[in-house]
């Protein structure tokens, strides 16, 4: 419950309204179907590596506006992926070996308890696969959220400079006057 509300929260701050006196536009749909601009933000910081549109450009939904540097987050999920995979053998050697034991409880060779302490164990090292996978796949999203793609169909109006850095809180100075209808 808590991560779907952080990923709420975030979903939040990635999109901000400009605000405009004339027509009144007070949420996001508001704003869109008068529209108004968006300043987006992709929530993840770095420094923007690339800007493929320029003011005054025509852009549909889904296009990509501009690219932040992604070696850091690409350096980490490879450290994400390691972790993913180690954790996979590690089950997967616990498992085998439960297996394995369980044979020798059949026949009398281990005790309760034995087998009890493999169970525990392999029950862990799922935990453990469990809670690496779901960093590898925030870490992928992360990577993925270096490129900024158009929310809808509009026209820049501002972009940043190549170089400028971007932090997770702050809008990115792309404005996009959108027009949905």
């Amino acid at each position: 419950m808590m991560k779907m509300m952080r990923r709420v929260k975030l979903f939040v701050l990635s999109v901000v309204v400009v605000y405009s006196a004339s027509s009144g536009a007070q949420t996001l749909s508001d704003a869109l179907s008068n529209g108004e601009m968006l300043a987006l933000s992709p929530g993840v910081g770095g420094q923007v590596a690339e800007v493929l549109v320029k003011p005054s450009e025509r852009v549909k939904k889904g296009q990509v506006l501009l690219v932040l540097d992604s070696a850091t987050y690409q350096s980490r999920l490879s450290a994400r992926q390691a972790v993913l995979e180690y954790a996979a053998f590690k089950l997967q050697l616990l498992e085998e070996d439960y297996a394995r034991q369980q044979e020798l409880y059949e026949e009398g060779s281990l005790s309760t308890v034995e087998l009890q302490q493999l169970d525990l164990g392999v029950k862990q090292a799922r935990s453990e696969w469990a809670v690496a996978q779901a960093k590898h796949a925030v870490m992928a999203e992360k990577l993925a959220n270096t490129k900024i793609v158009a929310p809808a169909d509009g026209e820049i109006t501002a972009v940043p400079l190549v170089g400028q850095r971007v932090s997770v809180k702050a809008g990115l100075p792309v404005l996009i006057r959108m027009k949905l209808r």
